[in-house]
């Protein structure tokens, strides 16, 4: 996880990690057993299984939206794209899960799946999409 050193009056520099990155060291430290395909949003998964077969990058456009606050126009600044583009992979995001975009429980579903996958992918070198797979 990323951290930065921080001076410590007591006992020299200190490690902080971002909490959310900090919450999912702890959690794969104690329950490691769990690949995150397990408990992550099933919409999330359908994403990431779209992504890959079709090469596509469904997942990268539907968080830049919610980290935008589902504004189109900043969305599509920051994946490079129109926002005709976004709007058509919204609408493609929507057929294949079924979600609601406008419902904050499957945002916040989406979002704790999302840094789930990441960091079990960055930092401790799982693939997902193999590990789900194997479940099936």
């Amino acid at each position: 996880p990323e951290y930065r050193n921080l001076p410590c009056a007591r006992s020299g520099p200190a490690k902080a990690y971002w909490i959310v990155e900090a919450g999912y060291k702890y959690f794969y430290n104690n329950v490691s057993q769990f690949a995150p395909t397990i408990l992550s949003s099933p919409a999330h998964m359908t994403i990431c299984g779209y992504d890959e077969k079709h090469n596509t990058n469904l997942n990268t456009v539907l968080f830049s939206y919610i980290r935008n606050s589902k504004n189109l126009e900043k969305t599509a600044k920051d994946c490079f794209m129109h926002r005709n583009t976004v709007k058509n992979k919204l609408k493609l995001i929507t057929s294949l899960t079924n979600i609601n975009l406008d419902d904050p429980t499957t945002f916040m579903s989406l979002i704790v799946s999302n840094y789930m996958t990441n960091y079990y992918i960055n930092y401790m070198g799982g693939d997902i999409l193999s590990d789900f797979d194997h479940m099936k």
